[in-house]
Protein backbone atom coordinates (compact mmCIF):
# COMPACT_ATOMS: atom_id res chain seq x y z
CA UNK A 1 0.00 0.00 0.00
CA UNK A 2 1.25 3.04 -0.91
CA UNK A 3 -0.83 4.24 1.59
CA UNK A 4 1.66 7.67 2.15
CA UNK A 5 0.46 11.42 2.33
CA UNK A 6 4.11 11.87 0.82
CA UNK A 7 3.08 21.19 2.03
CA UNK A 8 -0.20 23.33 3.20
CA UNK A 9 -0.37 27.74 2.87
CA UNK A 10 0.48 29.96 5.64
CA UNK A 11 -2.16 30.41 8.25
CA UNK A 12 -3.70 33.80 8.45
CA UNK A 13 -6.50 32.59 10.96
CA UNK A 14 -5.42 32.64 14.90
CA UNK A 15 -7.43 30.45 17.68
CA UNK A 16 -6.80 33.76 19.76
CA UNK A 17 -10.52 34.16 19.87
CA UNK A 18 -10.87 30.50 21.55
CA UNK A 19 -8.40 31.82 24.61
CA UNK A 20 -10.61 35.24 25.17
CA UNK A 21 -12.81 33.15 27.44
CA UNK A 22 -11.73 31.89 30.25
CA UNK A 23 -14.53 29.73 32.10
CA UNK A 24 -13.17 26.30 30.03
CA UNK A 25 -12.42 25.25 26.75
CA UNK A 26 -14.92 26.08 24.00
CA UNK A 27 -15.90 24.25 21.08
CA UNK A 28 -14.51 24.56 18.03
CA UNK A 29 -16.47 26.43 15.30
CA UNK A 30 -17.02 25.41 11.87
CA UNK A 31 -15.58 27.96 10.54
CA UNK A 32 -11.96 27.37 12.11
CA UNK A 33 -12.30 23.95 11.48
CA UNK A 34 -12.70 24.92 7.54
CA UNK A 35 -10.21 27.13 7.49
CA UNK A 36 -7.59 24.15 8.74
CA UNK A 37 -9.34 21.82 6.24
CA UNK A 38 -8.47 24.50 3.76
CA UNK A 39 -4.37 24.35 4.92
CA UNK A 40 -5.02 20.37 4.95
CA UNK A 41 -6.37 20.32 0.58
CA UNK A 42 -3.89 23.57 -0.27
CA UNK A 43 -1.26 20.52 0.75
CA UNK A 44 0.56 22.93 3.25
CA UNK A 45 0.87 20.31 5.86
CA UNK A 46 3.26 22.46 8.55
CA UNK A 47 1.03 25.15 9.06
CA UNK A 48 -2.32 22.76 8.48
CA UNK A 49 -0.21 21.02 11.81
CA UNK A 50 0.39 23.57 13.93
CA UNK A 51 -3.25 24.81 13.10
CA UNK A 52 -4.69 22.21 14.21
CA UNK A 53 -2.34 21.54 16.93
CA UNK A 54 -3.44 24.99 18.34
CA UNK A 55 -7.04 24.20 17.89
CA UNK A 56 -6.81 21.08 19.69
CA UNK A 57 -5.22 22.71 22.53
CA UNK A 58 -7.57 25.82 22.67
CA UNK A 59 -11.33 24.25 22.27
CA UNK A 60 -13.00 21.23 23.57
CA UNK A 61 -11.92 17.93 21.62
CA UNK A 62 -12.79 17.47 18.07
CA UNK A 63 -12.86 14.60 16.36
CA UNK A 64 -12.33 16.41 12.31
CA UNK A 65 -9.14 17.88 14.17
CA UNK A 66 -7.95 15.13 15.37
CA UNK A 67 -9.12 12.89 12.26
CA UNK A 68 -6.39 16.17 10.33
CA UNK A 69 -3.92 15.60 12.99
CA UNK A 70 -3.69 11.92 12.65
CA UNK A 71 -3.18 12.25 8.68
CA UNK A 72 -0.54 14.93 9.29
CA UNK A 73 1.33 12.79 11.31
CA UNK A 74 1.36 9.93 9.03
CA UNK A 75 2.81 12.33 6.68
CA UNK A 76 5.46 12.81 8.63
CA UNK A 77 5.71 9.09 8.81
CA UNK A 78 5.37 9.00 12.39
CA UNK A 79 2.82 6.57 13.00
CA UNK A 80 2.99 6.19 16.84
CA UNK A 81 0.99 9.81 16.96
CA UNK A 82 -0.99 8.93 13.79
CA UNK A 83 -2.46 6.13 15.44
CA UNK A 84 -3.01 8.12 18.96
CA UNK A 85 -5.23 11.17 17.32
CA UNK A 86 -7.21 9.07 14.69
CA UNK A 87 -7.79 6.23 17.42
CA UNK A 88 -9.20 10.28 19.51
CA UNK A 89 -11.39 10.70 16.29
CA UNK A 90 -12.89 7.33 16.08
CA UNK A 91 -13.42 7.28 19.80
CA UNK A 92 -15.41 10.88 19.03
CA UNK A 93 -16.97 9.45 16.21
CA UNK A 94 -17.03 5.92 15.74
CA UNK A 95 -19.73 6.60 12.65
CA UNK A 96 -16.91 7.99 10.65
CA UNK A 97 -15.78 4.68 7.69
CA UNK A 98 -13.63 7.87 6.72
CA UNK A 99 -12.09 7.90 10.60
CA UNK A 100 -11.47 3.97 10.45
CA UNK A 101 -9.71 3.82 7.31
CA UNK A 102 -7.10 6.07 7.82
CA UNK A 103 -6.85 4.79 11.45
CA UNK A 104 -6.23 1.06 9.70
CA UNK A 105 -4.11 2.69 7.16
CA UNK A 106 -1.68 4.25 10.20
CA UNK A 107 -1.68 0.67 11.93
CA UNK A 108 -0.72 -0.80 8.38
CA UNK A 109 2.15 1.43 8.22
CA UNK A 110 3.41 0.69 11.49
CA UNK A 111 3.10 -2.52 10.85
CA UNK A 112 4.94 -2.36 7.97
CA UNK A 113 8.10 -0.96 9.77
CA UNK A 114 8.10 -3.32 13.39
CA UNK A 115 9.47 -6.51 13.47
CA UNK A 116 8.05 -9.78 12.91
CA UNK A 117 6.42 -10.24 16.66
CA UNK A 118 4.97 -6.94 16.60
CA UNK A 119 3.63 -7.37 13.14
CA UNK A 120 1.35 -10.25 14.46
CA UNK A 121 0.07 -7.75 17.40
CA UNK A 122 -0.88 -4.92 14.93
CA UNK A 123 -2.47 -6.93 11.72
CA UNK A 124 -5.57 -7.91 13.53
CA UNK A 125 -5.70 -4.00 13.73
CA UNK A 126 -5.20 -3.19 10.84
CA UNK A 127 -8.39 -5.92 9.34
CA UNK A 128 -10.62 -4.83 11.99
CA UNK A 129 -10.00 -1.00 11.10
CA UNK A 130 -10.55 -1.94 7.33
CA UNK A 131 -13.45 -3.81 8.08
CA UNK A 132 -15.17 -1.34 10.27
CA UNK A 133 -14.95 0.87 7.65
CA UNK A 134 -16.35 -1.18 4.86
CA UNK A 135 -19.17 -1.85 7.89
CA UNK A 136 -20.40 1.56 8.19
CA UNK A 137 -19.95 2.53 4.42
CA UNK A 138 -20.23 -0.42 1.65
CA UNK A 139 -19.54 1.64 -0.95
CA UNK A 140 -16.11 2.90 0.65
CA UNK A 141 -14.55 1.19 -2.52
CA UNK A 142 -10.72 2.52 -1.12
CA UNK A 143 -11.25 0.22 1.98
CA UNK A 144 -12.19 -2.56 0.26
CA UNK A 145 -9.22 -1.96 -1.50
CA UNK A 146 -6.91 -1.68 1.69
CA UNK A 147 -8.51 -4.64 2.80
CA UNK A 148 -7.42 -6.64 -0.17
CA UNK A 149 -4.31 -5.13 -0.03
CA UNK A 150 -4.69 -6.75 3.69
CA UNK A 151 -5.57 -9.93 2.77
CA UNK A 152 -2.99 -10.39 -0.02
CA UNK A 153 -0.17 -9.57 2.31
CA UNK A 154 -0.86 -10.89 5.90
CA UNK A 155 -0.43 -14.40 6.82
CA UNK A 156 -3.49 -16.89 7.80
CA UNK A 157 -2.28 -16.84 10.86
CA UNK A 158 -3.35 -13.40 11.74
CA UNK A 159 -6.08 -12.96 9.14
CA UNK A 160 -4.43 -12.88 5.87
CA UNK A 161 -6.98 -14.74 2.98
CA UNK A 162 -7.07 -14.85 -0.51
CA UNK A 163 -10.93 -16.35 -0.79
CA UNK A 164 -11.88 -13.10 1.11
CA UNK A 165 -9.55 -11.38 -1.31
CA UNK A 166 -11.78 -11.92 -4.11
CA UNK A 167 -14.70 -11.72 -2.17
CA UNK A 168 -13.68 -7.54 -1.81
CA UNK A 169 -12.85 -7.99 -5.40
CA UNK A 170 -16.33 -8.83 -6.30
CA UNK A 171 -18.15 -6.39 -4.77
CA UNK A 172 -15.85 -3.81 -6.17
CA UNK A 173 -16.69 -5.01 -9.70
CA UNK A 174 -20.20 -5.04 -8.19
CA UNK A 175 -20.26 -1.01 -7.59
CA UNK A 176 -17.66 -0.25 -10.14
CA UNK A 177 -16.28 -1.80 -13.22
CA UNK A 178 -13.19 0.28 -13.60
CA UNK A 179 -12.32 -0.21 -10.10
CA UNK A 180 -13.18 -4.21 -10.23
CA UNK A 181 -10.50 -4.38 -12.89
CA UNK A 182 -7.98 -3.05 -10.82
CA UNK A 183 -8.79 -4.84 -8.18
CA UNK A 184 -8.69 -8.12 -9.50
CA UNK A 185 -5.36 -6.98 -11.88
CA UNK A 186 -3.85 -6.48 -8.49
CA UNK A 187 -4.83 -9.60 -7.37
CA UNK A 188 -3.45 -11.63 -10.15
CA UNK A 189 -0.23 -9.96 -10.21
CA UNK A 190 -0.10 -10.92 -6.60
CA UNK A 191 -0.26 -14.73 -7.20
CA UNK A 192 1.81 -14.24 -10.28
CA UNK A 193 -0.84 -14.18 -13.16
CA UNK A 194 0.16 -11.37 -14.90
CA UNK A 195 -1.19 -12.89 -17.93
CA UNK A 196 -4.37 -12.27 -16.64
CA UNK A 197 -3.77 -8.96 -14.65
CA UNK A 198 -2.61 -7.38 -18.17
CA UNK A 199 -5.79 -8.60 -19.28
CA UNK A 200 -7.39 -6.84 -16.53
CA UNK A 201 -6.25 -4.06 -16.72
CA UNK A 202 -6.46 -3.71 -20.83
CA UNK A 203 -10.29 -4.40 -20.26
CA UNK A 204 -10.80 -1.30 -17.36
CA UNK A 205 -8.52 0.92 -20.68
CA UNK A 206 -11.19 -0.12 -23.32
CA UNK A 207 -13.94 0.48 -20.41
CA UNK A 208 -12.16 3.87 -19.68
CA UNK A 209 -10.21 5.36 -22.48
CA UNK A 210 -10.17 8.48 -20.86
CA UNK A 211 -9.07 7.56 -17.56
CA UNK A 212 -5.55 7.46 -16.34
CA UNK A 213 -6.03 5.03 -13.76
CA UNK A 214 -5.86 1.94 -15.31
CA UNK A 215 -2.77 2.94 -17.68
CA UNK A 216 -0.76 3.37 -14.78
CA UNK A 217 -1.63 -0.02 -13.64
CA UNK A 218 -0.51 -1.10 -16.74
CA UNK A 219 2.78 0.60 -16.62
CA UNK A 220 3.39 0.00 -13.28
CA UNK A 221 2.74 -4.05 -13.77
CA UNK A 222 5.01 -3.92 -17.00
CA UNK A 223 7.86 -2.03 -15.21
CA UNK A 224 7.61 -5.04 -12.65
CA UNK A 225 7.92 -7.82 -15.31
CA UNK A 226 10.86 -5.38 -16.64
CA UNK A 227 9.27 -4.83 -20.32
CA UNK A 228 10.11 -1.08 -19.84
CA UNK A 229 9.54 0.12 -23.38
CA UNK A 230 5.62 -1.53 -22.45
CA UNK A 231 5.82 1.17 -19.69
CA UNK A 232 7.38 3.47 -21.24
CA UNK A 233 4.75 3.35 -24.10
CA UNK A 234 2.07 3.20 -21.48
CA UNK A 235 3.59 6.55 -19.53
CA UNK A 236 3.80 8.77 -22.57
CA UNK A 237 0.25 8.40 -23.72
CA UNK A 238 -0.96 8.95 -19.95
CA UNK A 239 1.43 12.38 -20.59
CA UNK A 240 0.30 12.70 -24.20
CA UNK A 241 -3.69 12.64 -22.98
CA UNK A 242 -3.05 14.97 -20.42
CA UNK A 243 0.39 16.98 -19.49
CA UNK A 244 -0.67 17.29 -15.97
CA UNK A 245 -0.66 13.60 -15.17
CA UNK A 246 2.64 13.99 -12.99
CA UNK A 247 2.81 10.25 -11.55
CA UNK A 248 2.63 9.24 -15.19
CA UNK A 249 5.72 11.97 -15.86
CA UNK A 250 7.68 10.39 -12.72
CA UNK A 251 7.36 7.06 -13.58
CA UNK A 252 8.79 8.20 -16.83
CA UNK A 253 11.74 8.64 -15.14
CA UNK A 254 12.03 5.59 -13.40
CA UNK A 255 11.75 3.29 -15.67
CA UNK A 256 14.05 5.22 -18.05
CA UNK A 257 16.26 4.45 -14.99
CA UNK A 258 15.69 1.13 -13.87
CA UNK A 259 16.11 0.50 -18.54
CA UNK A 260 19.23 2.61 -18.52
CA UNK A 261 18.30 4.43 -21.65
CA UNK A 262 16.34 7.49 -22.35
CA UNK A 263 18.50 9.43 -19.50
CA UNK A 264 17.89 12.86 -21.43
CA UNK A 265 13.79 11.95 -21.55
CA UNK A 266 14.44 11.05 -17.72
CA UNK A 267 15.90 14.20 -16.41
CA UNK A 268 13.05 16.48 -18.29
CA UNK A 269 10.65 14.39 -16.49
CA UNK A 270 11.75 14.01 -12.98
CA UNK A 271 12.26 17.80 -13.25
CA UNK A 272 8.86 18.81 -13.59
CA UNK A 273 7.82 16.25 -10.82
CA UNK A 274 9.87 18.16 -8.61
CA UNK A 275 7.50 20.94 -9.33
CA UNK A 276 4.68 19.12 -8.24
CA UNK A 277 3.03 18.45 -4.93
CA UNK A 278 2.49 14.97 -4.44
CA UNK A 279 -1.09 13.49 -3.23
CA UNK A 280 -1.29 10.99 -0.64
CA UNK A 281 0.03 7.84 -2.83
CA UNK A 282 2.13 9.79 -4.85
CA UNK A 283 5.69 9.14 -5.10
CA UNK A 284 7.45 11.66 -2.46
CA UNK A 285 9.77 14.62 -3.83
CA UNK A 286 12.68 12.25 -1.95
CA UNK A 287 12.31 9.38 -4.71
CA UNK A 288 12.42 12.35 -7.23
CA UNK A 289 15.69 13.68 -5.97
CA UNK A 290 16.77 10.17 -5.74
CA UNK A 291 15.77 8.99 -9.26
CA UNK A 292 16.94 12.36 -10.75
CA UNK A 293 20.54 11.86 -8.98
CA UNK A 294 20.90 8.50 -10.64
CA UNK A 295 20.34 9.84 -14.25
CA UNK A 296 22.99 12.71 -13.48
CA UNK A 297 25.19 10.42 -12.40
CA UNK A 298 25.21 7.80 -15.12
CA UNK A 299 25.59 11.29 -17.60
CA UNK A 300 28.56 11.74 -15.51
CA UNK A 301 27.60 14.62 -13.39
CA UNK A 302 28.66 13.45 -10.06
CA UNK A 303 28.46 16.42 -8.16
CA UNK A 304 25.17 17.27 -9.41
CA UNK A 305 24.62 13.68 -8.91
CA UNK A 306 25.54 14.35 -4.99
CA UNK A 307 23.22 17.46 -4.99
CA UNK A 308 20.80 15.65 -5.71
CA UNK A 309 20.88 13.18 -3.61
CA UNK A 310 21.45 15.65 -0.73
CA UNK A 311 18.00 16.47 -1.44
CA UNK A 312 16.81 13.14 -1.73
CA UNK A 313 17.53 12.52 2.16
CA UNK A 314 16.47 16.06 3.45
CA UNK A 315 13.07 15.74 1.75
CA UNK A 316 12.84 11.97 3.08
CA UNK A 317 15.34 11.07 5.94
CA UNK A 318 14.02 7.34 6.10
CA UNK A 319 14.96 6.88 2.43
CA UNK A 320 17.62 4.26 2.77
CA UNK A 321 18.56 3.61 -1.22
CA UNK A 322 19.57 7.50 -1.32
CA UNK A 323 21.73 7.55 2.07
CA UNK A 324 23.32 4.51 0.06
CA UNK A 325 23.96 6.96 -2.82
CA UNK A 326 25.11 9.97 -1.03
CA UNK A 327 27.77 7.29 0.66
CA UNK A 328 28.95 5.87 -2.08
CA UNK A 329 29.45 8.96 -4.03
CA UNK A 330 30.97 11.22 -1.53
Amino acid sequence: MRLKARSLFSCVVTVAAFLSVAAGPLHASPAAIDEGVRLFEARKFPEAKAFFEKLVGASAPSAEADYYLGRLFINEDDYDQAITWLSKAVALRDGSSEYHLWLGRAYAEKTLISNIFRRASLAPKVKEQFERAVELDPGNLDARLNLIDFHLQAPGIVGGSLDRAMEQAAEIRKRDPLRGHVAYGRIDHDQKRDDLAEQEYLAAIRESPSSAVPRLQLGDLYQSLERYDDATRVFEEIVRADPNQMVAMYQIGRTAVLAGRNLDRAAECLRLYLQYLPGDNDPNLGWAHFRLGQVLERAGSPEAAKREYEAAVAADPKNKDAKAALRRIS
